[in-house]
Formats: C-alpha cells, structure tokens, sequence
C-alpha cells in the first residue's frame, strides 16, 4: 500500500505538497510545486495501491456559512484542545479564489475510482499536528504564526523529529539551506503533505476520527 498526502493550493498560481510513504513509512516521494490537476492525477498513478488523503474541501455545498463536518471538528476536544477552521461556503471560495480547486480534484478523483471514506479522505494538517505532537502544538511551524525563521525552523525540525519517532523514514526536507520566509515556505508544504500522508497510514492501519454531519463534506483525522 502507498499513502500519498496532497497539501493542495487553493489556487494554481501556488505550490501544492505532494508527499508518498509506503507500507513501511519510508519516504518515497515529497516536494511542493505548482501542479495542475491533471499532473497531480498522473502522479497519483504512477502508485498502485494506495490511499489518498487531500488538504483541501473536497465537497461545498453550501452557499454561505460552514459546512457541518467543520463544525463538528472544532466542537470535538483533542488532546483538551478545540481547533479553529475557515467557514468554508461557495460564496467565500469563489469570491477569494475564484475557484473551488477542491472539488475539481474530487471530481477528478472520482472518475479514477476513488471512494471517500474508503481510499480517499480529507484531512487538515494542524489537526494531524495536534493529534500526533499535542506537545508541541504551541511551536507553531506555519509562517502565519508571524515567527522569525529560526524559531520557524526549530519548530520544523522538532515535527520532523517526532515524525521520525512515530517510524517514518528517509524525509528528504532539507532545512539547513533555508535562509529566507520565501524558501520556507516550500517547506511548510512539504510538511503539511508528508502529514497527510501520515494520516493516511493510520486512516488504513491504525486508528483514525472522520466528522461527518451530511452530505456536505467530512474530515479524517489520525488518533494516537
């Protein structure tokens, strides 16, 4: 089985992560770059047997406000902490981005076969983070957190370092050459990817929560 992780751009002008682990958690594959849909299915090919989990909503109903599986997410405790999430509607989405680059993947997926719930999920890498690495959730890894990059480098090399504990093996993410918040944040996907990915591993061989509260959507997470 191989696990591959997408950290998708919302748009097409910016990079997406694209990470594969197989069965035995060795890093097959992880960069970020700009992708088109159809690069990213191709990609997706070239692995037979394989769970797929996406950063990105896959399915948006409605027109305004958030979607139930959002809110059942940021209603649910982990590690007795709540997590905070977009309202993710149509309006909002194609009023920011001009398109819903989740869906168009989704649909794509579909016409590959893919199932959600089965060998397709949607995940959100800071709830990974906070399931897997509760202890470090408040060194913040994401350039949104306005941190210098040494400290944003640290916090990296802390996630990497559990992700190493947890038996993931060969990441190939460089850190030591990173000297500005610009190559930073190629890194920044490439973790959010190698997380999914990640998920992926515990959604098909340990343990993992899905929130699911109709048909609009849901969202996996890994359980320690």
């Amino acid at each position: 089985m191989y696990y591959i992780g997408v950290d998708l751009a919302w748009t097409y002008k910016n990079e997406t992560g694209f990470c594969v682990l197989d069965d035995n958690l060795n890093c097959i594959f992880c960069d970020a770059d700009i992708y088109s849909d159809s690069e990213l299915i191709k990609m997706i090919n070239l692995y037979e047997f394989k769970i797929v989990s996406v950063d990105a909503p896959l399915i948006v109903k409605n027109e305004t406000g958030g979607r139930n599986c959002d809110s059942l997410l940021m209603k649910h405790a982990i590690h007795n902490r709540y997590l905070k999430l977009y309202a993710t509607s149509r309006n909002y989405m194609l009023r920011t981005f001009k398109t819903i680059r989740g869906e168009e993947l989704y649909r794509l997926l579909l016409k590959e076969g893919f199932v959600l719930g089965e060998d397709l999920t949607e995940t959100y890498p800071t709830g990974i983070f906070l399931s897997l690495m509760p202890e470090l959730f408040d060194n913040k890894y994401k350039l949104s957190s306005r941190l210098s990059l040494e400290v944003l480098l640290t916090h990296a090399r802390e996630v990497l370092d559990v992700l190493v504990d947890l038996g993931v093996k060969n990441m190939p993410i460089e850190l030591e050459t990173i000297k500005t918040k610009k190559a930073y944040k190629h890194v920044e996907d490439q973790i959010d990817a190698l997380l999914c990915a990640v998920h992926c591993y515990y959604f098909d061989k340990r343990e993992s929560i899905t929130f699911i509260g109709d048909d609009n959507g849901s969202i996996s997470l890994p359980v320690l």
